[in-house]
């Protein structure tokens, strides 16, 4: 009988370790999901004005000294745009 109870205790701490664990791989694959959702939110498209000022910005900050890669994650267009410009 104390066989059973001990067999009985450790399956529940399985099961609840198992519990905790899928609790975690849930909350991963939903902040993975809203993560996608994010990064693809398509092309903007820019006003002339606008995009003459960014052009602006941009050799300006590169005439600084801030890497391209710095600069394109934080405007949000790629490297080679931003060599192009040059």
């Amino acid at each position: 009988m104390a066989r059973t109870i001990n067999v009985a205790q450790r399956l529940r701490k399985v099961i609840s370790a198992l519990e905790e664990l899928a609790s975690i791989v849930d909350a991963q694959t939903v902040n993975a999901k809203t993560a996608r959702k994010k990064s693809v939110t398509g092309r903007t498209r820019r006003s002339k004005k606008d995009v003459a000022a960014l052009r602006k910005i941009l050799k300006a900050e590169r005439k600084a000294g801030v890497p391209v890669a710095e600069l394109a994650a934080r405007h949000r267009v790629s490297a080679a745009y931003i060599y192009m410009l040059r």
